[in-house]
């Protein structure tokens, strides 16, 4: 297993600011912005082939929703959070044939 390409940077040793990480062929796995180490903004992985696998929100430290894709493009489930604990229904959808 390998570690993942990484870019970013560190405050006082404490990750910061924009960070990426890549796959093994360079291409864009994961795109954050931090502060004090904690997501601060929307959180994106991708699949291999470039495809959005999920999506996360985080404003003042809550996360509000977080979505995961199918590696079609399709939607696979919703999730809300307030305060940082899942609240409502989770939503699961079925992958299209």
């Amino acid at each position: 297993i390998t570690e993942d390409l990484k870019t970013g940077y560190y405050d006082k040793g404490v990750q910061t600011g924009a960070w990426n990480t890549y796959y093994e062929t360079g291409d864009l796995k994961t795109t954050a912005i931090l502060l004090e180490s904690v997501l601060e903004s929307t959180y994106k992985d991708y699949y291999e082939n470039g495809q959005l696998r999920t999506k996360g929100e985080n404003k003042a430290k809550k996360i509000d929703k977080w979505t995961s894709y199918y590696d079609t493009g399709e939607i696979n489930f919703e999730i809300l959070f307030k305060d940082g604990v899942r609240t409502g229904l989770t939503l699961v959808y079925y992958k299209n044939d």
